[in-house]
């Protein structure tokens, strides 16, 4: 009861004088309410945190594909990109598409990405934002990856979470441009992976490499987005 006077005296006086100012009492609930939607409290009740499900999800539709428990086609159909699963109206594809891998090695790169910039976001800035960069970076990644698609008239599907990553690290970078990252073990300062990423991305963008650089492309300008809109600058 009496363990920290000090603290209570503090609060007591605190609550008086915002009870002065407002002529109303305090009332917590009011401001979970007003600060808090109904995402965030579902996010909040996760047992969890966010990114080991998002990687349990990736890690599902790779268990889908390589089992063959679950038809290809069917897979094919509704988590990859393409021409034709945009002319079917398959426009769900536009974010499925991010959660599927077929290869090991992809799914690694991707998901080892996920657990050390997505665990960070999420730990700093909570489980919201780390959803919003995921979904924003998937879905813009998608619609650059179909623009090229139909540009330089290519057919193959496109899978994989490099663009939801990229919005992620991309975010990173731009919060913390001076922070050491290990690249290919060597530290090198956040900001200059940002670089190297851009300029791949735009080498690679016809797509011509093996590699989606539409796609990360596209996660790049998705957390640039989601960096200046959190200031203001939009």
């Amino acid at each position: 009861m009496f363990k920290n006077p000090l603290k209570n005296i503090l609060i007591n006086v605190a609550r008086k004088n915002f009870e002065i100012k407002t002529m109303k009492p305090m009332n917590i609930t009011h401001f979970q309410k007003k600060y808090y939607s109904q995402i965030d409290r579902y996010l909040n009740k996760l047992n969890r945190p966010l990114y080991q499900y998002i990687i349990g999800a990736n890690l599902a539709v790779y268990l889908a594909w390589q089992s063959g428990i679950i038809s290809p086609k069917f897979l094919y159909d509704n988590f990859s990109l393409s021409l034709y699963t945009m002319a079917s109206h398959r426009y769900h594809t536009l974010l499925t598409y991010s959660f599927s891998h077929i290869h090991g090695l992809h799914l690694a790169a991707n998901m080892l990405s996920l657990y050390f910039f997505g665990k960070f976001t999420e730990a700093y800035y909570g489980p919201k934002t780390l959803l919003q960069l995921y979904l924003l970076g998937a879905l813009v990644s998608g619609i650059f990856i179909h623009s090229s698609n139909k540009k330089y008239g290519n057919p193959y599907p496109t899978i994989g979470a490099s663009g939801a990553a990229s919005a992620i690290l991309t975010y990173y970078i731009m919060n913390f441009p001076n922070q050491m990252i290990l690249l290919f073990f060597f530290p090198v300062p956040a900001w200059m992976v940002g670089v190297l990423m851009l300029f791949q991305s735009l080498y690679a963008y016809d797509g011509s490499t093996g590699l989606s650089g539409a796609g990360h492309l596209g996660g790049i300008v998705a957390g640039l987005f989601y960096y200046f809109f959190r200031r203001g600058g939009f």
